[in-house]
């Protein structure tokens, strides 16, 4: 099967059409989730969602996302289907989806003009674009793990047998990370614009 990364910027406002159609897309549990979220950060919590049912449209036939769930770590999973493992990750005006045959973890970041001063004290640098690209990576690396990122703020640890982390191209002013397992690399990311994901839709 191997591993995917599709990454999507949300480079216009969606309509409300569009909105609810990708709405429709997340389990009853996140669709309750958002209802309480701030909503600017709605069209890139959709765009994830998106993402993961275009890809999985195209690699595996998939013409809706089967149930979801959550494992004590909070690694989303499908019951139905646990073979098949996935990763969400959305930040101001981007989204990524990775899919594959072992767990994954996929991290998209918007690179801030500054730093959080905590964590640039617990990770050691000052500087923006060196920062965010290592932080999706420690993401990349939790979600793939299935442990939360603060067990990764003090220290980005080595790779296990058999795992492999790595930043991954993305939009100017954006980080992606990908940690994944397995010998082979995933595939090139595949960027989209919103009007390019909803065209993966049908909507």
């Amino acid at each position: 099967m191997g591993t995917w990364l599709w990454l999507a910027r949300i480079d216009r406002p969606l309509t409300e059409e569009e909105a609810r159609a990708l709405l429709a897309l997340l389990p009853p549990a996140r669709q309750a989730r958002l209802h309480w979220e701030p909503p600017e950060k709605h069209p890139a919590v959709l765009g994830a969602y998106g993402l993961l049912a275009a890809l999985l449209r195209e690699r595996r036939g998939w013409t809706a996302l089967p149930a979801m769930e959550r494992s004590a770590g909070g690694r989303p999973f499908f019951p139905e289907y646990p073979q098949v493992y996935f990763s969400l990750s959305h930040t101001e005006g981007a989204a990524a989806a990775a899919v594959s045959e072992a767990p994954v973890g996929a991290d998209i970041q918007r690179i801030c003009p500054d730093v959080p001063p905590r964590l640039a004290r617990l990770t050691g640098t000052e500087n923006p674009a060196i920062f965010y690209r290592d932080w999706a990576c420690r993401e990349a690396r939790a979600k793939q793990r299935g442990t939360g990122v603060l067990s990764l703020l003090r220290q980005a640890p080595d790779a296990l047998p058999g795992e492999a982390c790595a930043e991954l191209p993305a939009f100017p002013g954006y980080a992606a990370g990908l940690a994944w397992e397995g010998t082979a690399p995933p595939e090139p990311p595949r960027l989209l614009t919103a009007e390019e994901l909803l065209h993966c839709l049908d909507i």
